[in-house]
């Protein structure tokens, strides 16, 4: 991936917004995406909403075990990393709840973000990421008809945007890696693949600790049935009796 030129399908114009996906070839394609400026707001926040609040994405996300853990060296480690190869103020990891971003992980972020580690002003960048389930890359929110009314725009003062899905291997999009700044950026292809790259790495983390997790608990089976053997012994031969007695009756 590394070398390749960042392709364009449109020249993009201030209306616009640039959304970045990697394609089979694993070239970075910047688009404009005109159909989603021109929608109306309430639509497009109705439409993320729904996303969001999937039961099917809520049921991965609980999964993880994630949700309001501490900071973990693992996590920070990956934001440190891409505010430094990036060159960027604040970079991020979130995971998405019904009704907030849970940050995970995170570097540069002000208080009271910082100590809070939740972003509840909605619509957010993260939750337009998990709805279209693709990286979003903004060189200058503020020319955007959609985004430059975010409350991390309005409010935070965002400016440039750039962040890709942590999408699960069954397809689910559980949250975002993300960067930010407070001006105008033109974001490289090289970026973008660390960017990528660094997301890659924050998902092997999360299959890591779920993995654990399923093994802690088929231990602790285990060495339940090593305590009490008689026990377990004792249950299915009762259970097996009941069959025989089913079957001859």
């Amino acid at each position: 991936m590394i070398g390749r030129s960042v392709k364009f399908k449109a020249e993009p114009c201030i209306q616009c917004v640039k959304i970045g996906a990697l394609n089979s070839d694993g070239i970075v394609l910047v688009y404009n995406s005109c159909m989603s400026i021109d929608s109306p707001i309430d639509g497009h926040i109705k439409k993320i909403r729904a996303t969001v609040n999937n039961a099917r994405r809520l049921s991965a996300v609980s999964k993880t075990n994630l949700i309001n853990t501490d900071e973990e060296e693992a996590f920070d480690r990956l934001t440190r990393l891409a505010s430094k190869l990036l060159k960027t103020p604040i970079s991020f990891i979130t995971i998405l709840e019904k009704d907030r971003d849970f940050v995970k992980s995170h570097f540069g972020l002000p208080a009271p973000l910082a100590e809070s580690r939740e972003i509840t002003a909605h619509p957010s960048f993260c939750q337009h990421i998990v709805d279209s389930g693709e990286p979003l890359v903004l060189e200058d929110a503020r020319d955007s008809k959609i985004f430059r009314h975010f409350p991390s725009v309005q409010h935070l003062g965002i400016v440039a945007y750039a962040g890709v899905p942590l999408t699960t291997q069954q397809g689910v999009t559980l949250g975002t890696c993300c960067v930010v700044d407070f001006k105008k950026r033109i974001w490289t292809e090289d970026e973008l693949e660390i960017l990528v790259e660094l997301s890659k790495s924050v998902l092997t983390e999360i299959e890591l600790r779920q993995a654990a997790s399923t093994l802690d608990e088929f231990v602790l089976i285990a060495a339940h049935e090593i305590k009490t053997p008689l026990t377990s012994l004792k249950v299915y031969t009762q259970l097996l009796q009941h069959k025989l007695t089913i079957n001859s009756a």
